[in-house]
């Protein structure tokens, strides 16, 4: 099987990027629009300008929805091609990775990390959301690539194209920022112990990328008092969190004991390598899962010592170099045993769950909000949303229905960027004879609207896994 890598590379590349293509392009069908997809298309809604100040008001670095408005705004921000060009980051990531691998680590290596990233569920899973992750994975990928290149043959070029993921990195997610700085620091040391002439371009390149994130710097350390300072959604970190994030990032819907398999997957992988007393590639592999791990232990830190701060997807960004640890393992042991039953869990997870993420974007879950929910809406003024625990259903309603006033009794501030998101407190029932209010589960119905409005339940849905029941108000006579 090495020998037919070897010897079809090109073929194999292009077909594994042109099916990555079609797959990204299925997933960029689905309809559904979860709440920070939401977000997402409000701030494409937005100028430049606008976005910088709203973002510095949320939670985010901008770099992401100022690309995202680049390419969209010719296709109208149509939902499909916010999704595609969502998902363009994995395609250049893997045309990247084909191109430059082979040269650096060979073509079993190379065609490996194709097969793997193109096939691993939770970064499948993510790359056609209309999210800033699949952009960040890009970005630490080219950062570590740049960086191997900088240890290996200190070229101004490769250095340039380090500072420049590193700070696009953190223009484009904090955690993203935290993984850059982990490569930084991982070269930083190895450049301090083995190769000192690098130290003086390390030091260029560290202060080019602090000098380009000045402008963004003052936002992130006011966003990053806010969250000190302030409730977050962000739940304690517990036991059972730290397993849950270990099973989210090996499963893959379809397979139940999936998590079993790939975890011991990997572990023989590595075992495998240790075995083979090969230094160069253990040293690489070591290096690569350094990042995903420091940004998990610092992201753990964080959450411990100050603040919940940290969730799993946060690790998307540095999991592409979790992938590539995993093909260089796979490319250098000489376990052809393990080597098939290798690439038979990766095949069987990754098929699965791309079947699943094709199904559930051809075929919308039932009991969402979707346009057919609220088109089947009897004839409103405005919405009344109360959420106890989530602003998702509001912000859901704002994507469909964005020319309806909705009063939430979310707090609203500078980071929305919703046109027709109201606080609550400004609702006059006089001004709204018919309203449609949406009640989580177990919020009891309000008395005040109970005395002026007559109630019809017209359907539910489900928001963030929580029922939320739809009334149809009408005004009740004089």
């Amino acid at each position: 099987m090495r020998a037919i890598i070897e010897k079809h590379y090109r073929l194999l590349s292009l077909l594994l990027i042109l099916g990555g293509t079609a797959m990204y392009a299925v997933f960029s069908l689905d309809q559904l629009v979860w709440a920070d997809e939401a977000y997402t298309f409000a701030m494409l809604r937005h100028s430049f300008a606008e976005i910088w100040a709203i973002t510095a008001a949320d939670v985010h670095p901008p770099l992401y929805y100022f690309l995202l408005k680049l390419l969209s705004a010719p296709f109208a921000y149509n939902l499909w091609a916010v999704r595609f060009f969502s998902a363009l980051p994995c395609l250049i990531l893997l045309v990247t990775a084909a191109f430059q691998l082979p040269k650096l680590f060979g073509k079993g290596a190379a065609a490996l990390f194709l097969l793997l990233y193109l096939l691993y569920p939770y970064t499948m899973t993510y790359a056609a959301e209309a999210r800033m992750y699949s952009l960040a994975e890009l970005f630490i990928f080219l950062n570590a690539l740049f960086a191997y290149r900088c240890w290996k043959w200190n070229l101004g070029r490769d250095w340039a194209g380090f500072a420049l993921s590193g700070v696009c990195a953190a223009y484009t997610h904090y955690f993203a920022l935290v993984s850059a700085g982990v490569i930084y620091l991982i070269l930083f040391v190895s450049a301090a112990a083995k190769k000192r002439v690098l130290l003086k371009r390390w030091l260029l390149a560290a202060v080019a990328t602090v000098l380009l994130y000045l402008p963004w710097l003052g936002c992130f350390l006011t966003q990053l008092a806010y969250k000190i300072d302030n409730p977050y959604w962000i739940e304690p970190i517990t036991p059972g969190t730290l397993v849950g994030y270990v099973r989210a990032i090996l499963s893959a819907n379809g397979v139940v004991l999936f998590p079993l398999f790939a975890g011991a997957a990997f572990l023989a992988a590595l075992l495998s390598m240790l075995a083979a007393r090969d230094r160069d590639g253990l040293r690489v592999c070591l290096l690569a899962l350094a990042v995903p791990l420091g940004t998990v232990v610092i992201g753990l830190a964080a959450s411990l010592l100050v603040r919940p701060v940290f969730v799993i997807r946060y690790l998307l960004p540095s999991l592409p170099l979790a992938v590539f640890a995993l093909a260089l393992m796979l490319s250098r042991t000489k376990e052809e045993t393990l080597f098939a039953a290798v690439i038979t869990v990766v095949l069987i997870g990754g098929v699965s769950n791309a079947a699943y993420t094709a199904k559930h974007a051809l075929i919308p879950s039932e009991g969402r909000v979707t346009n057919a929910l609220v088109s089947a809406l009897p004839e409103h003024d405005a919405y009344v949303v109360l959420s106890r625990y989530t602003s998702h259903p509001s912000q859901e309603l704002a994507y469909y229905d964005p020319e309806t006033p909705i009063f939430t009794s979310d707090p609203l501030g500078m980071d929305n960027p919703y046109a027709n998101r109201i606080p609550l407190e400004e609702f006059r029932a006089e001004d709204f004879p018919k309203i449609i209010l949406v009640l989580e589960k177990d919020v009891e119905f309000p008395e005040e609207l109970e005395a002026i409005y007559s109630a019809e339940l017209v359907c539910t849905a489900t928001v963030t896994g929580t029922p939320q029941y739809f009334w149809y108000l009408t005004a009740l006579p004089g």
